[in-house]
């Protein structure tokens, strides 16, 4: 369907919604009206509306204001300007004689304003009828949505029991608080309940109508999430951005919703389920709910999102003691207590402009620049735990043994299908919510879910639909409860993205006592936290050499990792090494397949932003020593993805591009390659210049913060020795202190009343005042004889509280990555390659980079910066190919069907090399160690050259190495576990090759296609090749096995006869022929008539693959289950 369609079909869709719900409006509140003015026309005797009965006129005035005057329809008064009414009528009672005209004539306005009244509802009913009726002549042009399976049971969880879970074991008084920590905690929660009730009270009454700005903020935030929606939404409401007659639509449309919210249900017929794969293999159920419900939510969400972060926040500073105090000075502790509120209830909106902007892509395969920020809040938290390490082990003063900050990563397991719905309505109503409020969230929940061939909806039992705000709204409210129990029971602060979630101490205890805690909530409200991605380690900063050391049992028992980071134990990160290997192997897999130039820029830019993200953003606080790591890393990754140009991506490049040209090639200069595509560029990425230009920053921090004056810095900045954080800063105040006290031993006491009550607080202890009370210096009293001064363990154990420090400074820039610096110095031809890049949008430290290193190449090479002219640039095609995403296929899948087959290739050499593994020499030999060892290494070499084969020549052909490391690498451990499972478990033999053979006939039966189309995008591609790639994905491994096999019994390396030469023709044909007719499917495929064709076509190729691979196999198994016992007794041991 193309986008214009599409857009049409959302109007209208959105046209015919809209006025269904005003039809449905008007035809209630015009009978609503109709009833309440006839009756009111009964009660005082004036229903013909002429005004003859004998009632009196002031009474008959009276009663036409009572009936009206509060008559409101959609929050608005039907009948406005009433306030002289209530006046007449009083004063005509005390003065009957002067009003009795005017009174008659007011109640002639009355009568003739409610005649008026009802005319206009009738006609509005009228309207709306006649324009229904008009759409409905056009509905057979619209699309119906396709309905698709259930999902969800019950929870296994009991509201009732969950609430008295938070009332005694949560939310209890405590007595390990004082009196006045009680009194604060109680004091919030019974004005959070209030303030929750009567904001929902006030939600259901339509206290404030929907804004135009309301639904445009609403729009954009479901725009940022656009891949979850249902394109025609999408369409929708991004003609409604530019639209602002659609936006007040919506937003009168939202109003009457929202007045009718109390009433709200799902439509009986259920909501299309569409399933999409993510490139990490996850499946996920996106809703595709119609446009109007999912606005109407998208505000409530919102709302109470916000309402809902102000008051829990309240919550959890009523029990923590390290509540943010504002002023423009700012100390290590105001620091960590501002990071402390960044992440409490981080996943909520603070207001209707920042919704929608969560702690991180909820959508893996996204990977646009502009979610980069967002998706790694993760490592901020990284960063503090490092800082802290550092900090902690700079503090501690000698003679003193720090002990280790022990710290927790942790997520839960599946969280959202896993969220429990009487878990968070036992939440919401501890919290004060509403029994009406807490209806429309019930309904909210109860989704009849249509999936794919179903056509019966079922309800949503458990869990919350993927990527919408009341799904993140509930969901904090559930993981609040486990937030304020850890920090009430323990004292430690999850620092918590969703339901990712980091915590720290350097006392031991406590964090063990949180990790209890949080295993405690998880298991009463039916979560789990995720084993393979929980970590724990020890932090003993600066100390002992690189590795790990996991926290105590019962933390987690695998170190702390993120992305391809692992933290070590002390305070460095390493680079996972395995990791990026199987990225890397994947990566080569991808670009292979790539069909174009720029499909192929673009998976590599893909990846290059995939490995620079999860090497983590460089820092301070990782050192230069990590910025190092990554460059080899992108070395290495290259080297292993371009063997071979040796890991030149430019000359593997132009070796794509100039391949089967004709002519003298272009010379594709580096800077042509990387300039921006919107400028005229490839646009290919340089990671290494991405890296690279961080390293100025890095030079910068130690310039600030580790220069002093018995220090000299070399002038060529490779030079600068790295020094460990804090280091500098705390030699200073070391040498601060020296001169302070030996002043005071010098000159006495007197001068220190001059000093600052910063300064003072610093150095001086007071017997009469705590510290708390001084506030940092804030509240400095009067100097006197009470004040000492600190010894230098008290004066180092204080300066996390001392304000505008060199201490917090530092503390400030360590907690942040290093962004790149702009280049210098800026040369005339760099400003005017950035006033360009500058018009075509293109912006970033990076792009100057690139034009700071490669514009002086253009100019030499074209004697020009704008070498393209901008009006021939496709834009809309460059946008598309940026955005495009990097399919992933079922890689698990493929993976596990490749598997089988080395496995089948080690059943064949088991059972088809006897004359070759076990040769009659060797087999006349007594039975010994020597001789398995012999017979293995033979099958196994066997079994590695068969596989070796087919990667020796597929890969070649589409420019890629071939694989035989991580060949060697899968066969032996296979070859190993079929050992075992023919010899130890004693499987039978034929019931492994019908399982086999049947993986095999899988495999063979959608590569074969796979690799046939990827072969024909190449525009060189030669016939010769195309027999080649189909002899070696159907026979490379049987012909090796057959060639080994005639060589155990003939002992000769070449034996040409007849028969060998007609096998080889018949290979040859064969393959040729299934090749032939998998291409003739794959060029039917591109025309959609052909589709029947195709499928017939592809079928074929699938009876080949289970006649070779699986019918022999298949009928070995047959006879071993149908035949008898005599029978079978060869067959089990062949």
């Amino acid at each position: 369907m193309s986008s214009t369609k599409k857009s049409t079909t959302a109007h209208f869709q959105l046209l015919k919604l809209s006025t269904q719900i005003k039809l449905g409006e008007l035809t209630k509140h015009e009978q609503k009206l109709e009833t309440h003015y006839t009756e009111l026309l009964e009660k005082i005797g004036l229903n013909n509306d002429a005004g003859t009965a004998s009632t009196d006129p002031r009474e008959q005035l009276e009663g036409l204001y009572e009936g009206v005057k509060d008559l409101q329809v959609v929050q608005t008064n039907v009948h406005d300007r009433m306030e002289d009414v209530q006046d007449l009528v009083e004063f005509a009672a005390a003065d009957p004689w002067s009003t009795e005209t005017v009174v008659v004539q007011r109640k002639q306005q009355l009568l003739r304003e409610i005649r008026q009244r009802r005319g206009l509802w009738q006609h509005n009913k009228l309207l709306g009828e006649m324009l229904m009726a008009s759409l409905e002549e056009t509905e057979h042009d619209q699309e119906d949505g396709e309905l698709v399976r259930p999902q969800g049971s019950a929870s296994g969880v009991s509201e009732d029991d969950v609430y008295e879970f938070l009332k005694t074991e949560v939310f209890q008084e405590r007595e390990d608080f004082s009196r006045a920590k009680t009194q604060r905690q109680q004091k919030a929660l019974l004005e959070a309940r209030n303030e929750l009730g009567q904001f929902g009270d006030c939600m259901l009454h339509g206290c404030e109508p929907v804004t135009e700005e309301d639904v445009t903020c609403c729009v954009a935030a479901l725009l940022r999430d656009k891949a979850f929606l249902n394109p025609d939404v999408v369409a929708l409401f991004t003609d409604a951005q530019r639209n602002q007659a659609i936006i007040k639509e919506l937003s009168d449309v939202l109003t009457i919703e929202l007045s009718n919210v109390g009433e709200w249900r799902w439509p009986e017929a259920g909501v299309t389920v569409d399933i999409q794969r993510g490139m990490n293999g996850r499946f996920r159920c996106m809703l595709q709910e119609e446009a109007i419900t999912l606005l109407l939510f998208q505000y409530i969400g919102i709302k109470w999102s916000i309402k809902m972060k102000a008051v829990l926040r309240t919550l959890l500073d009523s029990v923590s003691e390290n509540t943010l105090k504002m002023g423009w000075e700012t100390s290590v502790d105001s620091v960590r207590a501002t990071m402390m509120r960044q992440f409490q209830m981080f996943a909520l909106a603070d207001s209707m402009q920042s919704a929608g902007r969560g702690p991180y892509d909820e959508n893996e395969d996204a990977a646009d620049d502009e979610k980069e920020d967002e998706k790694a809040d993760k490592q901020d938290i990284i960063r503090r735990l490092l800082v802290e390490a550092h900090l902690h082990q700079t503090l501690t003063t000698e003679g003193k043994k720090p002990s280790p900050l022990v710290a927790v990563m942790t997520d839960l397991e599946f969280f959202g299908p896993s969220v429990s719905h009487e878990a968070v309505f036992a939440c919401l109503r501890f919290l004060g919510v509403r029994d009406n409020m807490l209806n429309v969230f019930r309904r909210y929940t109860e989704i009849p879910l249509l999936f794919p061939g179903f056509t019966k909806p079922k309800i949503m039992q458990r869990g919350l639909p993927v990527s919408r705000v009341m799904t993140m709204f509930l969901a904090e409210v559930e993981l609040f409860a486990m937030d304020y129990l850890v920090l009430a029971s323990s004292g430690v602060f999850l620092y918590r993205s969703h339901d990712d979630i980091c915590f720290f101490d350097t006392e031991e205890a406590k964090v063990l006592r949180a990790w209890s805690e949080m295993q405690r909530y998880a298991q009463r409200v039916g979560l789990k936290f995720n084993d393979e991605k929980s970590g724990s380690i020890r932090l003993s900063a600066g100390s002992g050499a690189a590795k790990a050391e996991v926290g105590p049992a019962p933390l987690p028992a695998t170190p702390i990792q993120w992305g391809l980071l692992e933290l070590q134990s002390n305070g460095t990160v390493s680079i996972r090494q395995d990791e990026v290997t199987a990225f890397a192997t994947e990566m080569a897999d991808r670009l292979a397949a790539a069909t174009s130039t720029f499909t192929w820029i673009n998976v590599y830019n893909k990846y290059m932003v995939f490995f620079l993200r999860n090497f983590g953003k460089p820092s301070p606080i990782f050192g230069l020593g990590h910025i190092e790591d990554a460059l080899s890393t992108l070395r290495r990754i290259h080297g292993l993805v371009f063997p071979k140009t040796n890991g030149d991506t430019l000359g593997y490049l132009r070796e794509q591009i100039t391949r089967g040209r004709h002519g003298p090639a272009p010379t594709m200069p580096a800077a042509w390659v990387y300039w921006p595509m919107n400028v005229g560029g490839l646009g290919l990425c340089n990671p290494f210049l991405a890296i690279w230009a961080v390293k100025e920053s890095m030079y910068k921090y130690l310039s600030e913060h580790h220069t002093r004056a018995d220090r000299e810095w070399p002038g060529l900045k490779k030079n600068w020795e790295w020094q460990p954080p804090f280091s500098t800063v705390f030699g200073e105040l070391k040498r601060k202190y020296e001169l302070f006290a030996e002043r005071i031993e010098m000159d006495g006491r007197k001068w220190i009343e001059d000093c600052s009550g910063h300064e003072r607080f610093a150095y001086m202890k007071s017997s009469k005042f705590k510290d708390t009370e001084r506030d940092c210096g804030r509240c400095e009293p009067n100097f006197d004889d009470t004040f000492t001064l600190r010894t230098f363990s008290e004066y180092v154990e204080v300066q996390p509280k001392v304000l505008g420090s060199a201490l917090t400074t530092e503390f400030e820039t360590l907690l942040l990555k290093t962004d790149e610096c702009s280049p210098s110095p800026s040369t005339m031809l760099l400003q005017e390659v950035l006033e360009m890049f500058k018009d075509a949008h293109v912006t970033g430290r990076l792009v100057e980079w690139v034009a700071h290193i490669y514009s002086p190449q253009l100019m030499e090479e074209f004697g020009t910066l704008s070498f393209f002219s901008r009006e021939l640039l496709p834009a809309q095609l460059i946008e598309s190919i940026k955005k495009k995403a990097v399919t992933w296929q079922h890689v698990e899948l493929q993976t596990l069907l490749k598997r089988s087959f080395i496995v089948w290739v080690c059943l064949c050499a088991r059972t088809q090399l006897t004359d070759f593994v076990n040769p009659p020499e060797l087999a006349r030999r007594p039975p010994s160690i020597r001789k398995a060892i012999i017979c293995h290494a033979r099958a196994l070499f066997a079994a590695i050259a068969a596989n070796s084969l087919g990667t020796t020549i597929i890969r070649p052909i589409f420019g890629a190495a071939p694989q035989y490391e991580d060949t060697v690498r899968l066969v032996v451990p296979i070859y190993i576990l079929v050992e075992v499972v023919v010899d130890v478990l004693r499987i039978p033999m034929p019931v492994l090759n019908a399982i086999v053979g049947l993986s095999v006939s899988w495999l063979k039966a959608f590569t074969i296609p796979k690799l046939v189309m990827e072969w024909q995008s190449i525009e060189n591609a030669h016939m010769f090749a195309f027999v080649a790639l189909s002899t070696a994905n159907l026979y490379a491994s049987g012909v090796v096995l057959r060639y080994l096999a005639n060589y155990g019994r003939s002992h000769r390396l070449v034996e040409l006869s007849v028969g060998a030469v007609v096998f080889i023709l018949q290979i040859v044909g064969t393959s040729a022929v299934i090749g032939l007719v998998a291409h003739v499917a794959s060029h039917f495929l591109q025309s959609p008539e052909k589709a029947l064709e195709a499928r017939i076509l592809y079928f074929c190729v699938a009876w080949f693959a289970l006649n070779k691979y699986w019918k022999k196999a298949l009928g070995d198994m047959l006879v071993l289950l149908l035949a008898t016992h005599d029978k079978t007794k060869d067959i089990k041991t062949s």
